[in-house]
């Protein structure tokens, strides 16, 4: 699951590429400007892309928290050191 999700982002890593180079090829501003409005739009695009990613999946369970409980210095799970 790890190496599917790393080889999506390689891609996507290559693919944001061509598509930023393109945006600075089109628009017709300074580099700075260039570079800032292709980050930006990277950014807009990419986002999603990367939560889609690195999305958990429905049902898996989340790792319960282990907590010092007050006194003895015993652990319970989900326990706040407050109870």
């Amino acid at each position: 699951m790890i190496l599917k999700r790393y080889l999506l982002y390689l891609g996507r890593w290559q693919l944001s590429t061509p598509l930023l180079a393109f945006v600075i090829i089109v628009i017709p501003f300074g580099t700075f400007w260039q570079t800032v409005i292709a980050n930006l739009i990277g950014g807009l695009i990419f986002f999603w892309v990367d939560k889609w990613i690195f999305r958990k999946k429905e049902g898996r369970e989340k790792p319960k928290r282990i907590l010092a409980t007050k006194g003895c210095g015993n652990a319970r799970p989900s326990q706040s050191i407050s109870e």
